[in-house]
């Protein structure tokens, strides 16, 4: 057995290593959510975004504005996960108009989904998505034609899938996952 002054000892250290642990994944934690948000931070990035949301508009600018907690169904945090939120300022004949975005990363960092509809956007003319999904034959091709020799078979596969489905969103999600794995 210990001696009350081992314990001591011995709990100090325990409560020493688990605050270290816990502050080094937060650390990493934040590192990767800083690099997730420069990743979709780059004015390239957000133009080509922007195209997926209301192709055809005017790109202004955008921010990374928030990072965010993801949670399931039931309302518990899914670890490691997180989102940011984008606001994108953009232009049409019509006026300026603004687009909130929620881009999904999991815990290695990926981009995983992207949730953007019609009441998340100042905009009735242009809802999100809409003319990307009607022209996604022409976009969808230029997308794997362009990137299709540094895509593997999967990620060729989903692109092709979501040509097929007429899905801008999932088109515009693979995207951002062979772009981030390319560090492009």
């Amino acid at each position: 057995m210990y001696s009350l002054r081992q314990a001591t000892i011995l709990t100090a250290a325990a409560v020493s290593l688990g605050l270290f642990h816990a502050e080094s994944a937060r650390a990493q934690s934040q590192q990767k959510v800083q690099a997730a948000a420069d990743f979709l931070d780059a004015a390239k990035r957000g133009k080509e975004m922007l195209g997926y949301l209301h192709m055809g508009a005017q790109y202004v600018d955008h921010d990374v504005v928030q990072a965010l907690r993801v949670t399931d169904a039931s309302g518990q945090t899914v670890r490691g996960h997180f989102a940011l939120k984008v606001v994108f300022d953009w232009k049409i004949s019509l006026g300026d108009n603004s687009t909130t975005a929620i881009v999904f990363f999991n815990e290695m960092g990926d981009p995983y989904d992207v949730k953007c509809g019609p009441s998340d956007t100042t905009t009735i003319v242009s809802p999100p998505f809409a003319l990307a999904n009607a022209t996604i034959q022409v976009l969808g091709n230029a997308l794997i034609g362009a990137l299709g020799n540094q895509m593997s078979a999967e990620e060729k596969a989903d692109a092709q899938r979501a040509v097929n489905n007429q899905d801008a969103k999932q088109l515009l999600v693979d995207s951002l996952k062979v772009q981030k794995r390319l560090g492009l």
